[in-house]
């Protein structure tokens, strides 16, 4: 389709043959719909692409000044990537060497104490408790009251998991070989328990009831079922662990299907004792500087990934880049004004954003004004051709 042209006429003046045209001069007026018009000039229509815009009328330096700010995004995106690659990276350090020499475990002297209290019920409701220490008839006891009061002290506040359990132990044995177990049965009174601290002291104290009477008929009833001569007792014991190992540090030994008995108590007393205590709260803190480095690195590793792709992307674009503006400056160089500080101007004018450099090639000989190479930066510069009012840009850029 061909594209309607608008007609204008321009009347020019001229003074002698000498004389040059001043294009500021030049008068432009409406011509009437039958008048002869000395010479006419077709204006190309915004379709045609000649001129793609034209901006209100600024400053260009600060039109320049902003075009700068804008492709100066890749140096300062490449640094600010860089410098925070380096700070996950000592972050990621600092995590290691604390995930790698975090002390497991702390070598303390503590002091550790303990001690059981009992009281024997009888049958019957009627009849009150027995303090401990005394002689007691088997058949008229109905349970045993046991209290167990267990303390350490560190000789410094320690990161400490203190786990116990309290267990009762019924064993028979040959009478004539004790070193025979015929039975041996184990009850849960309290489950394993953890007592989590931070401190230099940690303490247990804990009640728990015995059914003597359902114990002692018992192993008597076994008596009568196999008949032979044989003893029996019962063992309240509180058991720490300690390095998966399981520690009696308290307990009393209460004989079984006897006419009367008497009851032993068992505690330990030890002063200035040497031990690596675990800290269990290593595994927890190393995890979580293990997750967290784990986590630095792969960012690091995107952020890497992502550094690499630019640097090759934009070394591509400026090699592009390269080729294109050397191709121009060869093939015009002798209508071409280099700028090497660069081109600032501090005249207003009409700012004219051009498609192509055959387009300015177009300005420039309409003008019959130099064009001017000014370098933005490294994947950009200008080309400017410029009169009084108005100023002609292509812009070359990756």
């Amino acid at each position: 389709m061909v594209n309607q042209v608008n007609k204008k006429e321009v009347k020019f003046k001229f003074v002698s043959m000498e004389d040059t045209v001043d294009i500021n001069n030049v008068e432009i007026v409406n011509p009437p719909k039958e008048v002869s018009i000395d010479k006419t000039i077709e204006e190309v229509p915004k379709e045609d692409n000649t001129i793609v815009e034209e901006t209100k009328i600024k400053n260009i330096n600060n039109d320049k000044k902003n075009t700068k700010n804008n492709h100066l995004g890749y140096g300062k995106s490449l640094f600010i990537m860089i410098f925070v690659i380096i700070l996950l990276l000592c972050g990621t350090c600092v995590l290691m060497y604390e995930v790698i020499h975090y002390s497991k475990s702390d070598s303390v002297t503590f002091d550790e104490v303990s001690k059981v209290n009992y009281e024997v019920c009888p049958i019957g409701e009627d009849y009150e408790c027995i303090e401990e220490n005394q002689i007691y008839k088997s058949s008229n006891i109905k349970s045993i009251n046991v209290t167990f009061d267990y303390n350490i002290d560190f000789s410094k506040n320690t990161n400490y998991d203190l786990n116990y359990y309290i267990v009762a132990i019924t064993n028979i044995y040959d009478k004539l070989d004790n070193s025979k177990n015929l039975y041996r049965h184990e009850d849960i009174l309290v489950d394993r328990t953890t007592i989590s601290d931070t401190k230099s002291n940690l303490n247990i104290y804990k009640d728990v009831t015995y059914d003597y009477y359902k114990d002692n008929r018992y192993v008597a009833d076994y008596k009568n079922l196999y008949d032979k001569e044989y003893v029996g007792n019962v063992e309240i014991i509180l058991y720490l662990i300690d390095n998966d190992e399981d520690r009696k540090v308290s307990s009393i030994t209460v004989p079984l299907n006897s006419n009367s008995f008497s009851i032993e108590k068992y505690n330990i007393s030890n002063t200035n004792k040497d031990e690596n205590v675990i800290d269990n709260g290593w595994s927890k803190y190393s995890m979580m500087c293990a997750i967290i480095a784990s986590l630095l690195v792969f960012i690091s590793l995107i952020l890497i990934y992502r550094v690499t792709h630019l640097i090759l992307k934009v070394n591509n674009s400026r090699s592009s880049y390269q080729q294109r503006l050397n191709q121009i400056l060869r093939d015009y160089d002798r209508i071409i004004v280099i700028a090497r500080d660069g081109y600032e101007s501090n005249i207003e004018r009409k700012q004219v954003e051009l498609n192509s450099f055959d387009e300015l090639l177009d300005v420039k000989d309409r003008l019959s004004k130099p064009i001017i190479f000014s370098k933005i930066n490294d994947v950009m510069g200008e080309f400017i051709v410029e009169d009084d009012e108005t100023l002609y840009r292509y812009v070359l850029k990756d």
